[in-house]
């Protein structure tokens, strides 16, 4: 019998490859392959593909690594983990948001995740909801 347990560990294997696969081709894939890559992965791990992933609302990203009603840090950071790879400014600020997810949920998170909430956020939003996640902007104007 699968568990929820193993789904999510098969998920979050799913997005270590990819991460690994971009990572190991670093500088030999144009921007658009690296979303390509990105997109075929969270469609097969989270059922949506990267442009819709990107019109999603905090909300909506959150649910994407919710299991038996609470955020899955470990999945929560995989996911913003391979999303920060991708050079869209939605990608990275839901990639932030993710890992914003994973500190709210008190799981076990990557010890520079303030860090890379400030990076990937770019502004002084981003820093004010590293501090308190919930005073984020729930579904700000898509970048122009």
């Amino acid at each position: 019998m699968i568990t929820s347990r193993d789904y999510v560990i098969r998920q979050i294997r799913q997005l270590t490859l990819a991460l690994a696969t971009l990572l190991g081709k670093r500088g030999a894939l144009s921007a658009s392959e690296v979303a390509a890559e990105i997109s075929a992965t969270m469609q097969g791990a989270a059922g949506v593909d990267l442009e819709r992933l990107r019109r999603l609302t905090r909300p909506e990203v959150r649910a994407l690594c919710e299991r038996d009603g609470a955020v899955n840090p470990e999945l929560a950071v995989s996911m913003a983990d391979l999303l920060a790879h991708d050079e869209h400014e939605a990608s990275r600020l839901r990639a932030a948001w993710l890992y914003e997810e994973a500190l709210l949920a008190g799981g076990p998170v990557p010890h520079d995740i303030h860090d890379r909430i400030l990076r990937l956020s770019g502004d002084q939003a981003g820093a004010a909801s590293s501090k308190n996640p919930a005073a984020s902007t729930e579904n700000p104007a898509e970048p122009g």
